[in-house]
């Protein structure tokens, strides 16, 4: 009789069995639960770059995470009296130090301000801004810091807006 003994097959117990069982549907249902966690969704929160906003998602102007599509345009071109600033011809915005751009969401009362614009932009652009916002108040300052003109104006329901407003003093 050589040295070789023939092993008999080891036969798992109806617990091991079911155990192995349970452990699989445990492993099965927690990547199925994972893999819902880590879709490409839009994250939530504050971002610096819209990396931070997950594979569908967008860093608004403000630092906060939306869905790409949901995020708005806004672009606010200004005349004061009835005249369009430019860098080449300021002369419209004699008495105006700067300009201020303040965004509203009326549902939680916030308000994030842009300042100091200059006046002789005669436009500014927002590229992504979150859909949550409702008004936009163009505010014109003297150099006392005194608020000169204002006007406002409705984004509710706007994918993208093209305001203008007339500053004047």
């Amino acid at each position: 009789m050589g040295g070789d003994i023939a092993r008999a097959p080891v036969r798992e117990s109806c617990y091991e069995s079911e155990m192995r069982a349970v452990g699989l549907f445990i492993a099965c249902a927690a990547v199925v639960l994972l893999g819902g966690c880590l879709q490409a969704s839009p994250q939530s929160g504050p971002c610096i770059a819209d990396p931070d906003c997950g594979e569908d998602g967008v860093c608004t102007r403000l630092g906060e995470c939306v869905a790409a599509e949901d995020a708005i345009a806004v672009r606010i071109t200004w005349t004061i009296a009835g005249t369009h600033p430019t860098p080449a011809a300021p002369e419209a915005c004699a008495g105006i130090d700067h300009l201020v751009v303040a965004f509203s969401d009326l549902d939680t009362d916030d308000t994030h301000s842009f300042s100091p614009v200059p006046c002789d932009a005669g436009q500014i652009y927002f590229d992504t801004m979150p859909p949550t916002l409702d008004q936009v108040q163009v505010t014109a300052f003297d150099a006392a810091g005194f608020s000169i003109a204002y006007q406002v104006r409705d984004l509710s329901g706007q994918p993208s807006a093209n305001l203008a407003v007339d500053l004047t003093p």
